[in-house]
């Protein structure tokens, strides 16, 4: 049987098929004698399917392999085989094609750059561009078998034929490329806007540049190069806000950049994907940019701020945990600030050390030990992750502001309206209504509103869902009337919502602007809680402060885009900082305090095309900075930089408000029996030398509420003053009311000198903000019974002095202060400032110095403590200088029962 089957095979083979056949055919020949060729078996005739057995060991049909004697036999479905073999030489030259290169319309391209696939083994990377020509030659992997090398050329010019131009590998194989360069003929990018700019870190690559480029402009992109026309990065797509990040420090050139996809000549299509770049920079680099070096002693830190709503401690879908945006990030020590974008990112370079986060937005907590675990800048490459999950400390709030343009008499008035979500819950249908002036004549409004009723319109909006804002712009008529000069009109806005708002306090607003004649275009106002056109700043009444930066395109043609600056003072606080109205959208960033608001496409008109057009205005507010420093006739600064497309900025007058110089300074004496040494006279500061004594006032933390005056915080420089001036210790100054002392009218945290002076936390005399008048002066310690004035004291606005060192200043109640030797001092040992002085008995003072220090004869070194009596730095209860006995002097020693009680009322 098996004899007769391999027969019929047989006649069925001869009978209805042909001969196998096999030959050899060379896809690619090996470049060089070292390299892989890709060679292929072709076989005709015989019964698929076949088997492969080359000399090399494949069993594949096409195999790769340098120079050399292959041999393949191929075997078909019923057995018959065909042999084929090929002595393969190498190619000495590579493979060259002609490309034809963009040129400029006019000038010198520094640069050119094409892609050319090859096929060549890998493994080699030191390329050379033999002279005449310059350039640089990269081998990129793209898919198997196939490898990219990147031949990049540096100046040359339109019409130049590159005829031969040479690629050497380090093992000494060529490739051989010839080039045209012709007139590109496209509409090239005339100019960009370099938006901003942030350094990077020695060694790394953390810098960032944004640019806007022209929506008029055809080019798809543009090329950031580096020094010595080196391509370093390139940005494809539509006009407008382009960012170039993972940038290292250096000096860069933004030069046109242009692509297509037709190959001239070469291989066939359906063997390689063909893909080319060609760059230039057209007769001049469109913008040189320089990226600061950092230093080798920073990094980069970024991360989300968004709402844990599942309680992972990590970022989910965004639909479900959303970015909180807008939100302004504060990193201390050091004042470093940046502002969340629109989905929660943020990013910034720090020097190396560590750090405290904090995000600034009220409405939300951080959890997961976001703002309490240290962050640590350490050194290496790399961006540090710092993501900040937070929960919500209640539901939906709505925030409605505005912001305004000038009134001039018979021309139009612009004024804008945002509504902002600033929490996560959808706040549903909205109505927003502006009431304005009655002065005013209504003339249009974007987007169109609902109704207008006389001098009301009102907007039903769709659903504000969560974090999203709305825009409002309303045109209005000024009447041609001089005699409105000088008027303030006055227009309010509201906001209400179909879902319950837990917060109504800022769902209204009012904005005033005063009608003016002249008037420069380009200003900075600023308003106070006072009123909406102010220019004094009030401690008493005022908390933020509100800033309008007004623009208008004066020129002769659109301004396609306006970026306005500000950096803020040292009397702004940047954690406070929120978004107001504005004309037109914008977007922020805030880096440290230099903020930018950026109106990408305003397309603002000029003024002689269309008048009410070309106004532009922004607003934002923000708190002062450390208020209590603040003396009568301090004046707070600020001002802006209009930048118009790319001309030079405009630079606003300074926005100015004044402190009145309204208001009593007082300069008080006083020493403390604890540190007071009657031979020298003055008080001992050893506190501040051990370096012990807090920046920040310490009474907060005991439970004290200052009025009328705020917090305070000094510096190092304060505290590093020696002598009669150096620091002994933080005190409470309080004015109380004349005629009912114990109600306290103002107060305020001082620091009390060697010599007995008190001064304020920045080292000035004391000022309180109050109207001049009688007040009764009292001072307060942690672990000393207070004093103050026995009748009411004449202040002013020029300083009046009180002595309570002197017997002769009269105080209230009884034996309220100590003589040690003609000096009146404040009795010590209230150690837990309860207004009274114990050494037996519930709430005693001697209880709490036993239990910080455990046993009698042991000491607490370095502290700052108010179980520290004589403000040494110890907690002594035996011995030489021990505080014990502090509170034994106090109360009489003779009777432990007895109890010291202060006079304040």
């Amino acid at each position: 049987m098996r004899s007769l089957l391999l027969a019929l095979v047989s006649i069925g083979v001869s009978l209805n098929c042909m001969a196998i056949t096999v030959s050899i055919s060379v896809w690619y020949p090996p470049v060089c004698s070292y390299a892989n060729g890709n060679f292929t078996a072709s076989v005709s005739g015989g019964v698929p399917p076949y088997t492969y057995q080359w000399s090399n060991g494949s069993t594949e049909q096409q195999i790769g392999g340098p120079a050399g004697f292959y041999t393949v036999t191929v075997t078909d479905a019923l057995g018959d085989e065909a042999t084929a073999q090929m002595n393969i030489s190498a190619n000495t030259t590579g493979y060259g094609f002609t490309y034809w290169m963009p040129g400029c319309p006019e000038g010198i391209p520094r640069y050119l750059f094409a892609n050319l696939d090859v096929v060549y083994p890998g493994g080699f990377a030191n390329f050379m561009v033999n002279p005449p020509y310059y350039g640089t030659a990269i081998l990129e992997q793209t898919y198997p078998g196939v490898q990219v090398l990147r031949v990049e050329l540096f100046d040359v010019y339109p019409g130049q034929v590159l005829s031969d131009v040479s690629v050497t590998d380090e093992n000494g194989c060529q490739f051989h490329l010839s080039y045209t360069v012709v007139p590109a003929g496209f509409d090239w990018i005339d100019n960009v806007l370099v938006m901003q700019v942030n350094g990077a870190c020695s060694g790394g690559s953390n810098g960032s540049i944004k640019l806007f480029v022209p929506a008029q402009a055809w080019a798809s992109g543009v090329v950031l190069a580096g020094p010595n026309g080196q391509w370093a990065q390139l940005h494809q797509g539509p006009a407008g806000e382009m960012n170039f990040s993972g940038v290292p420090a250096g000096t860069y050139h933004i030069l046109n950049k242009v692509s297509w996809n037709q190959p001239d000549g070469g291989p066939p299509p359906d063997l390689f994907e063909w893909n080319y770049y060609y760059l230039a920079d057209c007769h001049d680099t469109l913008a040189t940019v320089v990226v600061p070096d950092l230093g080798f002693t920073c990094r980069t830190v970024s991360g989300k701020l968004f709402i844990d709503t599942n309680g992972n401690c990590a970022p989910n879908s965004p639909s479900s945990e959303p970015g909180i945006p807008n939100t302004v990030i504060e990193i201390q020590p050091g004042d470093h600030f940046t502002i969340t974008d629109q989905l929660g990112n943020y990013s910034i370079n720090l020097p190396l050390g560590t750090y405290t986060i904090i995000q600034q937005n009220p409405l939300y907590a951080a959890t997961c030990d976001a703002e309490t675990t240290p962050l640590v800048v350490n050194t290496g490459f790399g961006t540090i992750t710092r993501n900040i999950p937070t929960v919500s400390l209640q539901g939906l709030d709505l925030a409605i502001t505005m912001s305004s343009g000038p009134a001039r008499p018979g021309f139009q008035l612009s004024q804008g309206v945002r509504v902002t979500n600033l929490t996560g819950t959808a706040a549903g249908t909205a109505s927003v209504t502006m009431t304005f002036d009655a002065v005013l004549q209504f003339i249009s409004a974007t987007p169109a509103p609902t109704s207008v009723s006389g001098n009301t319109i009102t907007w039903n909006t769709t659903n504000i869902t969560a974090f999203q804002w709305r825009h409002f712009s309303v045109q209005l008529q000024v009447p041609a009337d001089v005699g409105l000069l000088g008027t303030v009109l006055t227009s309010t806005a509201g906001v209400t919502s179909m879902n319950t708002d837990v917060d109504l306090t800022n769902n209204t607003t009012i904005q005033g602007v005063t009608v003016t004649g002249s008037y420069d275009p380009n200003d900075k106002l600023v308003a106070t809680n006072s009123g909406p056109v102010n220019s004094e700043y009030s401690i008493e009444q005022d908390d933020w402060l509100y800033y309008t930066i007004r623009f208008q395109n004066t020129g002769t043609d659109t301004a396609f885009q306006v970026v306005v600056t500000d950096t803020l003072s040292s009397r702004h606080d940047p954690a406070t900082f929120q978004l107001g109205a504005s004309s037109h959208n914008y977007s922020v960033s805030l880096n440290d305090r230099v903020l930018r608001f950026m109106f990408a496409n305003i397309m603002l008109p000029d003024s002689n095309v269309n008048e009410p057009k070309s106004h532009g205005h922004v607003s934002f507010r923000i708190k002062v900075k450390n208020e209590q420093d603040l003396q009568p006739g301090d004046q707070i600064t600020n001002m802006a930089n209009i930048f118009f497309d790319f001309n030079p900025p405009v630079i606003t007058d300074p926005s100015v408000l004044t402190v009145p110089t309204s208001g009593v300074q007082v300069n008080v004496k006083v020493k403390l029996g604890g540190p007071y040494n009657s031979s020298t006279g003055m008080m001992n500061d050893q506190l501040r030398s051990q370096g012990l004594i807090p920046l920040n006032e310490p009474y907060a933390a005991l439970g004290y509420s200052f009025v009328n005056g705020g917090s305070g915080t000094t510096t190092s420089t304060i505290l590093s003053t020696t002598g009669p001036d150096a620091i002994v210790d933080w005190m409470i100054l309080e004015l109380r009311d004349p005629s009912q002392p114990q109600t306290i009218v103002a107060s305020k945290p001082v620091l009390l000198q060697r010599d007995g002076d008190l001064v304020q936390a920045d080292g000035n005399a004391v000022f309180f903000p109050v109207p001049a008048g009688q007040y009764h002066v009292a001072v307060r310690h942690r672990n000393h019974l207070g004093v103050m004035t026995a009748s009411p004291v004449a202040l002013s606005g020029t300083s009046t002095s009180i002595d309570f060192t002197s017997s002769a200043t009269a105080t209230w109640g009884t034996a309220a202060r100590r003589n040690m030797a003609g000096t009146m001092v404040l009795w010590p040992g209230d150690t837990n400032f309860d207004g009274s002085v114990s050494y037996m008995g519930a709430g005693n003072d001697r209880d709490p110095m036993l239990q910080m220090i455990a046993i009698p004869t042991q000491v607490v070194t370095s502290t700052y403590s108010s179980r520290d009596v004589n403000l040494d730095g110890l907690v002594k209860y035996t011995g030489p200088n021990n505080d014990r006995d502090l509170i034994l002097q106090t109360i009489g020693g003779l009777v432990p029962t007895a109890v010291k009680v202060g006079q304040l009322p």
